[in-house]
């Protein structure tokens, strides 16, 4: 089943667009401003004019934009090379991942600017009973991913090709 993600802004490392995109297998294939669903045959997401970006990792990007963007040290373009484009090139997985464009793995995060937060060691997702940002406020954080949660856990990496795969 395709996706259809509307109402959002798109941000990538060097630009920021309004637009909807569609997945399809896992893939972006389409990204336009008025993408007409095919009823019955898509999941329609609406990001509610939040931000699209590519993946990243739990506090690092509540941490980043809360203390980065928001206080102007950083522009949302810059946060997203630092979160996502700079470590997939690191890590070999660009031009697959880190970017949000036709033809790209869709491995992407909508991000409400909005959403407070406090860090603890209750509440992440670490296996670790201790967080050295305790007590840390936030704002900004994921929303709705369009990947099912079950899905991401399918993930897997090979050391011998380098290449991620995801279950079907």
């Amino acid at each position: 089943m395709d996706i259809l993600i509307k109402n959002g802004i798109i941000v990538n490392a060097d630009k920021s667009i309004r637009a909807d995109l569609r997945i399809s297998k896992r893939k972006i294939v389409e990204i336009g401003t008025s993408l007409v669903p095919v009823p019955d045959k898509w999941k329609i997401i609406d990001a509610g004019n939040k931000f699209i970006f590519p993946g990243g990792i739990e506090h690092r990007m509540a941490l980043l934009y809360t203390y980065g963007v928001l206080t102007n040290k950083i522009s949302l373009n810059r946060f997203v090379d630092l979160v996502s484009t700079r470590p997939d090139k690191t890590f070999g997985l660009f031009p697959k991942k880190g970017e949000i464009s036709v033809g790209y793995d869709a491995d992407l995060v909508i991000w409400d600017p909005g959403k407070e937060n406090i860090i603890s060691a209750k509440t992440h997702h670490q296996n670790c009973d201790i967080n050295i940002y305790e007590g840390f406020k936030t704002q900004g954080a994921t929303g709705q991913l369009p990947v099912p949660a079950a899905l991401v856990a399918e993930y897997s990496y090979s050391i011998n090709t380098g290449e991620f795969s995801i279950g079907d």
